[in-house]
């Protein structure tokens, strides 16, 4: 069976209800599963975790974002991560059986059907474009959704897709195929931004991979990575992140995976632990899904 995933990330973190509403828009479609649901009242956002057969995660991707433009103003929005749509960004993640050019299809498919049907302007980013400055998406992201009428009037901010103006409600969503990427959050025991910056500054300097500096409810800090799969293994990028952090004698008070890993990640760090190259690993979610 083809598994395709998605995380797309609502502008929405504090309506339990409506986020509810979001995820029993899936109970429509068959072989499509919601791995996780984690919604954060800090920065008024929530990342779902998708995977699928990949015509039901298209077209559940398509209903989550007309639902959401229909449901959640920006107008409204305040929060502490930056976004610029009401369905901010849709990342599409090959897991199983599933090419890179055929997520890119689909990715094409989704954004034109969103840009067509809701008039909503798509940006393309990651692997789903040539452009460098939009490749990554904290270039989309900058200004936010308030300063991106202003910023569509650049000739270089022009979308992929749909009208060259936001939605007046919506905004604009980023859409694109990119690696699996492990996401992990670690929460140090401080207070001070200049002491948890330098921290990540040394990160940026270390180890490869995106690192973001978030103050939780607490006021206390927590340093959050991604990273692709293609570029650092499970193991090395704990420890070697968990090194950095005890040497400028920090505290660490817990680690996080925010979003679920796939087991082929689990069985190649078990391989690392152990020294030895597993080959042929199956593992029950693989052989669960093949057999439906």
């Amino acid at each position: 069976m083809k598994l395709l995933g998605a995380v797309p990330n609502i502008s929405e973190g504090r309506n339990k209800e409506l986020i509810d509403e979001i995820v029993k828009l899936a109970e429509k479609y068959d072989n499509i599963w919601i791995l996780s649901t984690n919604m954060d009242e800090y920065y008024n956002r929530t990342m779902l975790s998708i995977a699928g057969k990949p015509i039901c995660v298209e077209n559940f991707l398509f209903d989550l974002t007309e639902f959401c433009s229909n449901n959640i103003d920006l107008n409204k929005h305040k929060g502490e991560h930056p976004r610029i749509g009401a369905v901010d960004v849709i990342p599409l993640i090959p897991i199983m059986d599933v090419s890179e050019k055929e997520a890119s299809e689909i990715a094409d498919r989704l954004s034109k059907r969103i840009s067509n049907d809701l008039n909503i302007p798509i940006y393309s980013y990651e692997k789903s474009t040539n452009k460098n400055i939009r490749k990554h998406i904290s270039y989309i992201r900058k200004g936010g959704f308030e300063s991106l009428k202003e910023k569509m009037k650049d000739e270089n901010w022009k979308p992929d897709y749909g009208p060259d103006k936001p939605h007046p409600k919506s905004g604009a969503t980023i859409v694109g195929v990119r690696d699996f990427l492990i996401n992990l959050d670690f929460y140090i025991n401080s207070k001070n931004r200049w002491f948890a910056e330098q921290i990540r500054r040394e990160l940026i300097m270390e180890i490869p991979g995106s690192f973001f500096l978030d103050k939780k409810s607490d006021k206390k800090y927590v340093i959050s990575v991604n990273a692709s799969v293609n570029d650092v293994n499970l193991i090395d990028l704990y420890f070697n992140i968990r090194k950095i952090i005890e040497h400028f004698e920090c505290e660490l008070e817990k680690i996080e995976i925010p979003t679920p890993l796939t087991s082929s990640i689990l069985v190649n760090a078990f391989g690392q632990i152990t020294g030895s190259k597993i080959e042929n690993a199956k593992t029950i979610e693989e052989m669960i899904i093949k057999s439906l």
